[in-house]
């Protein structure tokens, strides 16, 4: 094996004789593979695609092959074929043990293939077909080894190459029957001629994807110019078939399930929003990706009502009927450090002014101007911007604390939230706060999510006509797409015609002005601050929570435990920053991820599918959906049963579905839970790891069990996301029914960036 290894390294290849005690099984392995080709003639026997003979041995070398996957050995007389295998098998389980010295990692081995040289026939080639051309990656593109092993009865030659030096004379080798040839098929190319009729058989030894660092850091196992051919063909498959596909589920892609999964990675249709910058103020953290570490290692940010905020025994009994005597049964909370501090100066902001100041209103300027200034923004350029702010916020608890002189009326009111933002930093664009308890921020993104895509392509055109009446316009022009899509791929400016034709039709005007008495002005936010903010300052408001039996009294939220029975709450603040994904600047780097589609509703049954419609994709292609499971064990059972009928129900697909939830570590933070969500997939889908749920012991009983065990995965433990991007949804409800759902699409960081920011712990 030494010599092998030192040829293998050296030249990239070895050749054996096995002659000897092997001797038998060639020559048996020859008469069965000789009675195979005569009883299998133009049956099995097939050229292969033209893109992977150059994989095999070349046109010559493999001018017919039967692939004997599946094979009944025993209908063979001598059993030689099967002796072949073992053989083969053998020398490849004594490769797989010095693989590291290849700096390989075998694992297995694919099925044996029957080569016939000869010249190739003038036949019509098989095309090469999507079930192939996977098969065949699957192999090439994961082999390190290649065994030939060669029957005869004829001679032939054996031509080597590096692929990697040009030019240079090719390496010319005879060979006959027992000649066992291991080859680096990574490294060198290799042909076999032969001028008599000559058999010989082969197998690659593969390189497990799933356990090697290259494949989790998305190195190609292996880019010979095979794999690299057939890569492009798929692509080119791929890209054809989306730009044909319909929105519709009946209009699935006719590509295999894995390939669909990937084509809807690599292509996106309709226009992309991207999310540029983001900033929080979550508990133990200030950086989304410091958060993510904590969730990621399973640390408890859950602790008991500090001093600092209240005095929590005022609020306190065990016991679970407390609250009809003002009282609560919960004294668990996450919180962040630093409440009490804020930079007014920054802001113009008067010290007195301030001091009245929900923290909400103040912490969340701060998150909003850092996420700005991530985005490549500042004081300057911002000022007087069209710049759309979105803030999920609610009634403020500073109403509950005494008054005092530096107490307003705007210091207290959630309504102005996002305007404050506005104000101070000098922003034009529209400017709303959404109140939907656990779904406000979630809502809010998904109001500035269709307000950069110009809701189902549809901008919006004010009229100006002869008589002073103004009309508004929703003017739809999408060109050759089916009108089933939500977005169309382009925005065209309609003709004047058509604009007259509407504004005619709609105003019952008799007569059309004239064009010069036309104006039309068009208002369009090309960026969006999407926030939530969410701050405990006082225990009143435990009472109405723990009345509804939402708070646990354990003080955790054990999320599709058994022994789940509410949440807790905590806090946060955050800010991300979306822009149209045409806006892209080629110096600007990455974008944090994309927003592949939002979807809103009350109580729906299709809000899952509506969001995976939106995106274009199919409901398999989702990878992991951050629940919103806040410890309630009947609705923790009904999200998880509908997310498994939704997106793995209708189809056999063997990608499982990770189901996870951040509120088993930190909490729900209301009207910034969407936030903390959001930043917490988004880090996941850059880092290619699905943080676990904790305190799950036992999964609840209401949950029904798939009937394949892989179809769901509720797991303790960090999960792999497999491939170099992923679709993840996000959901959040709130207490009246409003559900949202955002599909995004993450990108699995290179080598050079997958170090972890300097600034996590």
């Amino acid at each position: 094996m030494k010599r092998v290894l030192m040829s293998l390294l050296g030249k990239g290849f070895c050749l054996l004789g096995l002659g000897g005690p092997h001797q038998e099984t060639v020559d048996a392995a020859r008469l069965d593979a000789l009675r195979l080709v005569q009883e299998n003639e133009g049956a099995d026997f097939k050229p292969p695609p033209s893109l992977i003979v150059d994989g095999l041995l070349g046109e010559e070398g493999s001018a017919e092959i039967m692939n004997l996957d599946g094979f009944n050995y025993e209908k063979a007389e001598k059993m030689g074929l099967q002796a072949a295998d073992e053989l083969l098998e053998k020398m490849g389980n004594e490769l797989a043990r010095v693989d590291s010295m290849l700096q390989s990692h075998v694992s297995s081995r694919s099925s044996l293939i029957l080569h016939k040289a000869g010249i190739p026939l003038d036949c019509d080639v098989p095309e090469l077909t999507p079930v192939g051309c996977q098969k065949w990656l699957e192999v090439l593109g994961h082999s390190r080894l290649m065994l030939i092993l060669f029957l005869g009865p004829g001679y032939g030659r054996l031509e080597f190459q590096p692929l990697d030096a040009e030019g240079v004379e090719p390496y010319e080798v005879d060979v006959g029957p027992g000649t066992l040839a291991i080859v680096r098929a990574d490294g060198v190319s290799h042909r076999f001629f032969s001028t008599a009729r000559s058999l010989a058989v082969s197998c690659f030894l593969l390189e497990d994807a799933a356990a090697t660092w290259r494949r989790r850091f998305g190195v190609p196992l292996v880019t010979t110019p095979v794999c690299r051919d057939l890569m492009d063909w798929a692509k080119e498959r791929w890209e054809l078939a989306r730009r044909q596909q319909s929105v519709s589920q009946d209009d699935a892609l006719d590509l295999p399930p894995q390939w669909q999964r990937m084509a809807h990675q690599v292509y996106q249709v309709g226009p992309q929003v991207v999310v540029r910058g983001t900033s929080c103020k979550f508990p133990s953290s200030y950086s989304d990706a410091g958060f993510w570490c904590g969730m990621q290692a399973g640390c408890d940010l859950i602790e008991e009502v500090p001093y600092c905020r209240w005095d929590h025994l005022d609020f306190f009994d065990t016991d679970p009927e407390s609250w009809k005597w003002a009282k609560t049964n919960c004294r668990h909370g996450s919180f962040i450090d630093g409440i009490e501090l804020f930079d007014n100066k920054f802001f113009g902001i008067s010290p007195v002014e301030s001091r009245g100041m929900d923290p909400a209103q103040r912490h969340i300027l701060e998150t909003s101007y850092e996420a700005l200034y991530f985005s490549g923004y500042n004081k300057k350029n911002l000022m007087r911007s069209l710049l759309g702010v979105y803030v999920g916020a609610a009634a403020t608890e500073m109403n509950f604390m005494p008054a005092t002189a530096c107490s307003s009326g705007t210091g207290g009111a959630s309504s102005i939230t996002s305007n404050r933002i506005s104000f101070c930093l000098g922003l034009q664009g529209p400017s709303f706060t959404v109140d939907a308890q656990g779904a406000s921020a979630l809502a809010a993104m998904g109001n500035a999510d269709m307000s950069l895509r110009g809701y189902c392509g549809k901008p919006c055109y004010q009229i100006c006509v002869a008589n002073n009446l103004w009309i508004r316009l929703a003017v739809a022009h999408i060109s050759g797409l089916d009108t089933r899509y939500p977005y169309a791929t382009t925005h065209e400016c309609p003709s004047n015609s058509m604009i007259w034709s509407l504004a005619a039709r709609l105003s019952e005007l008799r007569t059309v002005p004239r064009l010069s008495q036309l104006v039309v002005t068009v208002d369009v936010c090309d960026h969006e601050c999407v926030g939530g903010a969410y701050f405990m300052i006082t225990g009143t408001t435990w009472i109405l929570l723990s009345a509804k039996g939402q708070l646990s009294q354990q003080g955790r939220c054990l999320s599709f435990d058994q022994s789940a029975e509410g949440f807790v709450k905590s806090e946060g603040v955050a800010n991300l920053v979306l822009e149209r994904d045409e806006d892209n600047g080629k110096d600007r780097g990455p974008p944090v991820g994309i927003i592949a589609a939002t979807y809103s509703n009350h109580t729906g049954r299709d809000l899952v599918l509506q969001a995976t419609r939106i995106a274009a994709i199919a409901p398999s292609s989702v990878d992991a959906v951050e629940c919103f499971s806040h410890g309630l064990p009947l609705q923790d059972a009904v999200e998880a049963q509908v997310l498994r009928r939704a997106l793995r129900g209708y189809a056999d697909v063997e990608a499982p579905l990770s189901l996870t939830s951040g509120f088993t570590g930190s909490g729900m933070a209301l009207e910034c839970a969407g936030m903390m969500q959001i930043l917490k997939v988004l880090v996941s889908q850059r880092y290619g790891a699905i943080t676990p749920l904790q305190h799950l012991h036992q999964l609840n009983p209401e949950i029904e069990q798939p009937s394949r065990d892989d179809a769901v995965l509720f797991s303790s433990e960090e999960l792999a996301i497999e491939g170099l991007s992923s679709y993840c949804g996000t959901t959040g409800k709130s207490i009246g029914g409003t559900m949202c759902h955002v599909v995004t699409l993450g990108t699995l960081r290179t080598p050079e960036t997958q170090a972890p920011p300097e600034d996590v712990p």
